[in-house]
């Protein structure tokens, strides 16, 4: 039974209506043209945080779990998303990272040390940053900012909801939490750098 003045349930609810929200914030980007997100991560991060929902039930991470249930859901709606109207330009780098990162998730099943596997599956979920890094390092306007400003900050919330914290069950949300929030401060310094490259240009040309 849910125990709603829990404050372990209060704050995996906080988490999960932070990402519920900031999907539908990031769809609606999508869908008008605004941000054209990279397929490829986004099958990687819904196939490995599946992986990692699973664990954390199994190790009884409680309302902390939450959260990857439904960040599950909503890296492959994502990923819909951007096989429509997303970044469809797969080079082959792109391309061998998924195909890595899918083998070494089938692998995963088989590792019998739980910590050293979610280990790899954390790595895993690290590397499907890749494509989109690539493809923001010349079009970081085309990533929202916002979006995984938020995605990182329920990340971190999401630890403190663990019904029983540790190395199985708080790895991958803090890994992941600040690898989100490192994310927009590559957006971050990379739009004033083209911004400042824009000026810069403008006035050499004047």
């Amino acid at each position: 039974m849910i125990d709603l003045i829990d404050p372990k349930w209060l704050l995996a609810l906080l988490s999960a209506a932070i990402s519920i929200g900031t999907i539908i914030y990031y769809s609606k980007t999508i869908l008008s043209g605004k941000i054209k997100p990279h397929m490829f991560t986004w099958l990687i991060w819904g196939l490995v945080t599946g992986v990692v929902a699973a664990t954390q039930i199994s190790s009884k991470g409680g309302p902390g779990s939450m959260l990857a249930v439904i960040v599950t859901v909503n890296c492959f709606i994502v990923a819909g998303l951007s096989f429509y109207k997303g970044d469809r330009n797969f080079s082959l780098e792109d391309k061998i990272c998924l195909v890595g990162c899918i083998i070494a998730i089938a692998i995963w099943p088989m590792m019998k040390a739980p910590l050293l596997s979610l280990v790899i599956v954390t790595l895993i979920d690290t590397a499907g940053f890749y494509p989109t890094l690539k493809k923001s390092y010349k079009e970081p306007r085309e990533e929202n900012l916002i979006v995984f400003f938020f995605y990182g900050l329920a990340y971190l919330i999401s630890v403190f909801a663990l019904e029983k914290v540790s190395w199985l069950t708080s790895l991958y949300p803090i890994a992941i939490g600040l690898s989100a929030l490192g994310m927009v401060g590559f957006l971050a310094v990379r739009r004033y750098q083209l911004g400042h490259k824009i000026i810069h240009e403008k006035h050499h040309f004047v």
